[in-house]
């Protein structure tokens, strides 16, 4: 069994790199390893798919590119996989977005906004390629429905997410054409086992803080949560890129970081470093305004940190009453779930789930019985 497994652009990977690249790395990783599947990633837009038996997707939030994957595979008579990875930011857009990009958000539909979206990428990032040209013709959620509708079976990463993409798409809600594939984790990159003690001696100042392992954006509102715990005397620890076209936003963290005694902002760091601060940490705090689960927040919860999320998303079908919930935009609420949280010991019973039913051997395992399915 040959399948390609494409994402996002190279270049978009380079300068936005994010959880659903993440996935489509480990799926072909547990793939290659444990089920005889000849899993190649790929990042081309409109590849010669000879030889291959299908095609697996991977996010349809922008759709300008994954729409030419899957044209390419229908012209070619492949049949398509979609991992949906779908996070409806609009919420977010136009609570939080400040400035010009604010008031667009507010005051325009979703089209006309993410189409601007694009142009700013463009012009920052030079990301720019035919799939954005189609899309000021099509429409930002025209793409996405005739993607839906290109595909033969969906492997959201939880019922939530199928129930949040046909609703927001329209789409007649048959679930014969879903798989629920759980996200995972590398075990062997995030377990207590596997952690360097002289790691954990050089961050031994970090210990019993509380961790944010995030790309450093508004969406995952990372500010807010430094406001939220102002006077608590609280260690806050961020780690992440900076994300490249939130220029404004990362300038008001970092002076917020600079202005508080006990916050650290580590910038992006290697998986040695990521596994000794999930070691050290007390509490994972990701107060995001949308997350399908938040690869970071099951990372801690298998390295039995407490965790507080978000509700928006699918956070409750993963974690259940087994974290802190707090409201994104309120930083009362972020700061009472931290609290909770911080004073109450991690989910021993969360640990073992995740190790158990939330692994990427287990998620190929699942993927690779859909890949059998549809073929078929």
């Amino acid at each position: 069994m040959r399948i390609l497994l494409q994402g996002r652009s190279s270049r978009s990977i380079s300068t936005s790199p994010g959880g659903d690249q993440v996935l489509l790395e480990q799926t072909a990783r547990a793939l290659r390893a444990h089920h005889r599947v000849d899993a190649v990633p790929s990042s081309a837009l409109e590849p010669n798919l000879d030889g291959f038996d299908a095609v697996h997707l991977f996010g349809i939030v922008r759709p300008q590119e994954v729409w030419l994957q899957a044209r390419n595979a229908r012209r070619q008579h492949k049949p398509i996989l979609l991992s949906p990875v779908f996070c409806d930011v609009t919420e977010f857009e136009a609570a939080e977005r400040a400035g010009p990009v604010g008031w667009v958000a507010r005051h325009t539909n979703v089209d006309t906004f993410e189409a601007l979206k694009v142009c700013g990428r463009a012009a920052h990032n030079r990301e720019w390629g035919k799939g954005s040209t189609a899309m000021f013709t099509r429409g930002f959620r025209r793409m996405e429905r005739e993607i839906a509708g290109m595909t033969s079976l969906f492997l959201p990463n939880s019922w939530s997410e199928w129930r949040r993409l046909a609703h927001s798409l329209d789409l007649v809600v048959d679930d014969r054409r879903v798989v629920v594939v759980p996200n995972g984790v590398n075990l062997e990159e995030v377990g207590l086992d596997s952690v360097d003690p002289q790691e954990v001696a050089r961050l031994e100042h970090l210990r019993d803080s509380v961790l944010c392992v995030a790309r450093l954006e508004g969406r995952k509102n990372q500010l807010r949560l430094i406001e939220a715990l102002q006077g608590t005397d609280l260690t806050i620890v961020l780690a992440g890129r900076p994300t490249p076209n939130q220029t404004r936003y990362v300038a008001k963290v970092r002076r917020a970081v600079q202005s508080s005694a006990h916050t650290h902002y580590l910038g992006g760091v290697s998986a040695k470093t990521k596994r000794a601060l999930y070691a050290l940490a007390r509490v994972h705090a990701l107060p995001s305004w949308m997350e399908t689960t938040g690869l970071s927040s099951i990372e801690a919860a298998a390295a039995e940190c407490s965790l507080v999320v978000s509700p928006n998303g699918d956070t409750r079908e993963y974690f259940g009453d087994q974290a802190e919930y707090c409201d994104p935009g309120d930083p009362h609420s972020i700061r009472a779930a931290v609290l909770r949280a911080y004073e109450k010991p991690p989910s021993k019973e969360l640990a073992h789930t995740i190790s158990t039913e939330y692994t990427w051997e287990h998620a190929a395992l699942v993927t690779y019985a859909a890949y059998q399915r549809v073929l078929r």
